[in-house]
């Protein structure tokens, strides 16, 4: 029995699959559409692909692999995307990816990250939650142990500390161009705090470029 859409949802939501892998592709398309509520539209195997089926497409949400060694990656199609739409929904998909790449691809505006072996009740409520808003529970969460999983295999003596859940929401809607005062407002939480989360993101991101 196909499960009720959640409030603000749409019936069917939108799915273009990125992933230089044609049967990971293909087995993610299933494993979704399953649910009965997620629909996909098209396939893209690399970067440059995803850009243009994305402007054909205009889907609800993106799942992007962060690493494709032929052609564009998917940090630079998701930079080549927000550029073009602002308000395009993109969720990364990986089974390893270096740190610095991934944070990359959340600073270009991302709204997380989520491991494509994932368990399929996850990768469809990901999908599903984020079109009520970017600030999936379960999205951050599952992006927070990539991240985590990612700098604990460094080997390094100081892994890159986690993002907070506070700190993802900000990096979300400050690479959907929102200022201080607006993410401040919207949070419910002072510009001041606003600034703090920001001042942690550019020592966690080793990124100069945020506000």
């Amino acid at each position: 029995m196909t499960a009720n859409p959640r409030p603000g949802e749409k019936d069917v939501v939108r799915v273009l699959i990125v992933d230089d892998d044609t049967w990971t592709a293909r087995a993610l398309a299933q494993t979704i559409t399953a649910s009965g509520q997620i629909e996909v539209v098209a396939h893209a195997h690399e970067g440059s692909a995803a850009v243009e089926l994305f402007r054909a497409h205009r889907p609800d949400v993106v799942l992007m692999d962060v690493s494709m060694p032929r052609g564009m990656n998917g940090i630079d199609a998701t930079e080549r995307i927000m550029r073009n739409d602002a308000e395009a929904k993109i969720i990364l998909i990986t089974t390893s990816c270096p740190s610095l790449a991934l944070r990359r691809a959340l600073a270009s505006g991302a709204l997380g990250a989520v491991a494509k072996d994932a368990p399929a009740d996850v990768l469809v409520d990901v999908v599903l939650s984020v079109m009520a808003g970017p600030s999936s529970a379960t999205l951050r969460e599952q992006t927070a142990e990539l991240l985590h999983a990612v700098d604990a295999s460094t080997g390094t003596d100081h892994p890159v500390p986690r993002l907070t859940a506070a700190e993802l929401q900000t990096l979300q809607l400050l690479a959907r161009g929102w200022n201080y005062e607006e993410i401040a407002a919207h949070l419910v939480i002072s510009v001041n705090t606003v600034k703090t989360h920001t001042s942690h993101l550019r020592q966690k991101l080793d990124a100069r470029n945020l506000q």
